[in-house]
């Protein structure tokens, strides 16, 4: 089942999210399908929503860390020995500037769009058919 769903859901990306889902299964596998499939489907959702918080606090935590970095920086730019550090910290704190920018805005518009193909196959349309 696992394998199905995976194609199913692959599928559904071609899909857009205006048109309506239409998944057909011989009649004899009919029952046992349904359960399985919304339970895979709530699963998935449920993943995608850990990654997206986890994606927030990763977020939150690379920020902290950019402005950890900033702070010695303020510091060593009076200092006449330490000529070159102070650009290495205000490189390094733009890096984890930018990782935090990247995973709020870019990570999680992939997430989103995961999330609506998930919707909308939980609002599909099974229909059994004779084989």
């Amino acid at each position: 089942m696992a394998g199905s769903f995976e194609r199913i859901k692959n599928e559904c990306y071609y899909i857009p999210y205006e048109d309506e889902v239409e998944i057909k299964m011989p009649q004899r596998f009919l029952g046992g399908f349904c359960e399985s499939f919304e339970l895979m489907s709530h699963r998935e959702l449920s993943k995608l929503y850990s990654l997206r918080r986890e994606a927030w606090l990763a977020a939150f935590a690379m920020i902290l860390a950019g402005i950890a970095l900033l702070i010695p920086m303020f510091f060593l730019i009076e200092v006449r020995a330490a000529f070159i550090i102070p650009d290495l910290l205000m490189i390094a704190s733009w890096v984890f500037v930018w990782a935090a920018v990247q995973k709020v805005f870019f990570d999680r518009w992939r997430l989103r769009e995961q999330r609506f193909t998930l919707l909308q196959l939980l609002d599909a349309k099974i229909v059994g058919v004779d084989e």
